[in-house]
């Protein structure tokens, strides 16, 4: 299933003035970069990728999910937040991962193998000692989530810590033991169900506290789940119960030990029967893929999903780099609806992740930035909350969701005054209007004119009219739009060479396009390209590319040297060897190698955007620490080795 486009693309948005918009060219070199569940007749991109779990199409039958009309309950809320908190962010450092060192970690998050008996004798273990929330209103967090435009929450129940923030009658590792000596989680939940919000809980599976957490490391392979384990499997049913049964009704159940090519996998929770558990307790519950059966949605993570209309998704991203709140710069306002507007138009939700101070109140930096999205939702909500993706997908200029008959378009990169699309078959339009304009220059309502000349539709836009964030055109049709196939941008594929961008044109998530500080050196140069500046198919401005070739040679190879070290995030690969495969490597130091990515076996594709990623958090996120790349054609049959465009997307810290 190599060549189909629906997985091959992770579906970003471009930031900043004139940027593009990304598209699903059919060949990211892993599936949409994000953690996916899928069965055998899904759309997908590799079957081997360990970002993805398959599964087979009987055990994918025969798991459990939620009823279609909660699915479609879940999707129409779009714009989720998840309050991230425990006892490990004290000293203002990453949830769990910030204080508890490798060496500490339980299996196999780290090196340390639970004895069964004994707990850890950390400094962080006694924090909870410190914990006084002195500042903590749980209605208040609840009303600062509704002016924010959040249609849903999820609480943190217990994150890999084990710390439990209920009252829990399984642990005394638990908030009503500390200082604060109230069931922080059950007044939360019902401050949500006062305010009429659906709540989720977060619960993560990982226990670096709890004895019997022995998932693997034993047996002869050491991989083997411990003797205690069984008792850990039998307090997590316990604890779940708990949750389900003492606080009311319970909308999301949000797991989080995914599946990262086996790292984690249902038998170390007996997954099928503990999420039928839940089901039978909270008939009309939605739960996510982290628990190694399929659930109801995808999770990317620090990231944006890409168009998917066949299974929801929930891109988790935090506000600031972290997920626990540590006063670092977090994202802006604009961002955080750059954010949403894409996952929307990818038909996807947005879960924002914010963190409280220790004291127990939202920090009001963060919470001002919040407010003005809620003020830009109270203006443009109705083309977000209820909406699907479609009936385009992403196209230069933006991408595009649908209510019913209404189409909203969310022009995000207008060049000059003109937005142009597909016509959708069998369709006739009403009206196209600007939303909420206040109609200077366009008719008293709004309206703007248009045009449908050979099935392409062209609606003019003056410039007075355009917003630098979101410009959102109405188009309201005579007929329904849930049954138009999604409508993919039809322009030139070739980045460079037309106006099709690339999937890693965001630079909040990317970073930028390097232009500039590499060196690029080849095994062998063909005759003619001996003059050929090298490193212009790295830096070279939008249609001005020059490639170059190898001679023909056994392990033809070029190289591309920064000119410092950077975290490499995404690369724009455009090569052909004679059909023959090839691998990219990179290197801090130019002389320990390390594979990033090989085509995949049979493909005919000669382009690919190579998502590069590293472990970060629990996580494999944009960005690995690297110098120097290189792209090697594999084979003992001597190759000519030609390369087109070798772009190179980078950040500067993790």
């Amino acid at each position: 299933m190599s060549g189909n486009n629906y997985f091959r693309w992770i579906g970003t948005k471009r930031w900043g003035p004139g940027a593009l918009g990304a598209l699903a060219l059919g060949s990211l070199s892993s599936p949409a970069q994000a953690q996916w569940a899928r069965e055998p007749d899904m759309p997908s991109g590799s079957a081997t990728s360990y970002l993805v779990e398959n599964f087979s199409a009987k055990d994918w039958q025969l798991s459990n999910f939620a009823p279609a009309e909660d699915i479609s309950r879940f999707q129409d809320m779009r714009f989720g937040l998840l309050v991230s908190f425990g006892i490990t962010t004290r000293d203002k450092a990453e949830l769990s991962w910030g204080t508890v060192d490798k060496a500490h970690r339980r299996m196999p998050d780290g090196d340390a193998r639970s004895d069964g008996v004994h707990t850890p004798t950390e400094p962080w273990v006694n924090w909870a000692n410190d914990l006084k929330l002195e500042n903590f209103n749980a209605d208040q967090w609840v009303k600062q989530a509704q002016d924010a435009g959040f249609k849903y929450i999820v609480f943190t129940a217990k994150h890999h810590e084990g710390f439990h923030f209920w009252d829990t009658q399984l642990s005394d590792f638990k908030v009503t033991k500390s200082p604060y000596g109230r069931d922080l989680l059950g007044e939360l939940i019902a401050a949500s169900h006062r305010a009429g919000m659906p709540v989720g809980i977060y619960y993560s599976q990982r226990d670096w506290y709890r004895p019997s957490y022995q998932p693997t490391g034993f047996g002869k392979d050491g991989k083997q789940p411990g003797p205690e384990h069984r008792k850990y499997i039998d307090y997590q049913f316990s604890a779940v119960r708990e949750l389900l049964t003492n606080y009311g009704k319970i909308d999301i159940f949000w797991w989080d030990a995914l599946w990262w090519g086996g790292m984690f996998n249902k038998e170390m929770w007996d997954a099928e029967r503990l999420t039928r558990e839940v089901r039978r307790l909270q008939p009309h519950i939605v739960m996510n893929n982290r628990a190694s059966v399929p659930g109801d949605f995808d999770t990317p993570e620090q990231r944006l999903g890409g168009f998917q209309n066949w299974r929801p998704f929930e891109a988790a991203v935090s506000l600031e780099s972290t997920w626990s709140y540590t006063g670092a710069a977090h994202k802006s306002a604009d961002e955080v609806i750059s954010l949403l507007v894409s996952s929307t138009e990818n038909n996807g939700n947005l879960l924002l992740s914010i963190g409280p101070h220790w004291s127990g109140d939202f920090d009001s930096a963060e919470m001002a930035t919040l407010r003005q999205v809620g003020q830009w939702l109270t203006r443009n909500g109705v083309s977000i909350y209820g909406t699907r993706g479609g009936p385009w997908k992403a196209h230069p200029w933006g991408g595009s969701s649908y209510r019913g008959a209404t189409a909203y378009v969310h022009a995000q990169a207008i060049s000059g005054e003109r937005v142009e699309m597909e016509m959708p078959k069998a369709k006739r339009i009403r009206s196209v209007r600007l939303l909420n304009c206040a109609a200077n220059g366009a008719g008293s309502d709004g309206s703007l004119d248009y045009t449908i000349k050979d099935g392409m539709l062209a609606i003019h836009v003056p410039a007075a009219l355009q917003d630098k964030l979101d410009t959102i055109v109405e188009i309201q049709f005579y007929q329904d739009l849930a049954d138009v196939a999604p409508i993919a941008y039809a322009g030139d594929g070739v980045a460079g060479l037309g106006a099709a961008p690339s999937p890693f044109d965001y630079e909040l998530v990317y970073g930028p396009r390097l232009q500039a500080g590499v060196s690029v050196t080849a095994s062998s140069l063909a005759p003619h390209d001996a003059e050929v500046d090298l490193a212009n198919v790295v830096t070279h401005p939008v249609g001005t590319i020059q490639s170059f070739s190898t001679d023909s040679q056994v392990g033809a190879e070029i190289d591309i040297a920064l000119d410092r070290p950077g975290y490499v995030t995404g690369i724009g690969l455009a090569a052909n060897a004679q059909g023959a495969p090839l691998q990219l490597d990179g290197s801090i130091e130019g002389t320990t190698w390390t594979m990033l990515w090989h085509s995949p076996t049979g493909e005919p594709a000669s382009q690919w955007d190579i998502g590069v990623n590293s472990f970060h958090a629990g996580a494999q996120t944009p960005g690995r620490l690297l110098r120097f790349l290189r792209i090697k054609v594999q084979g003992a049959e001597p190759k000519v080795l030609e390369l087109r465009r070798f772009h190179i997307w980078t950040k500067d810290g993790k």
